[in-house]
């Protein structure tokens, strides 16, 4: 077990949902908004709304944290 440290404090398995969720919007923060756009309707057909709305929130949560 390897820990890691999300954007909010939280230690979780670096195998956790979480900890995939969140490097995922990390790599989203990387990518021009087109790209990101193209990404997050992708997610949505292939995994959901919701499942495509907690990636928008962690990445708004990183984002926000970033532009601060």
């Amino acid at each position: 077990m390897t820990t890691v440290t999300l954007h909010d404090g939280r230690q979780v398995d670096s195998s956790s949902e979480e900890w995939r969720l969140e490097t995922e919007a990390r790599e989203l923060l990387r990518w021009g908004t087109l790209e990101r756009r193209e990404y997050l309707a992708a997610v949505e057909r292939k995994r959901g709304a919701q499942a495509c709305e907690q990636l928008k929130a962690v990445f708004m949560k990183l984002w926000e944290r970033r532009v601060r």
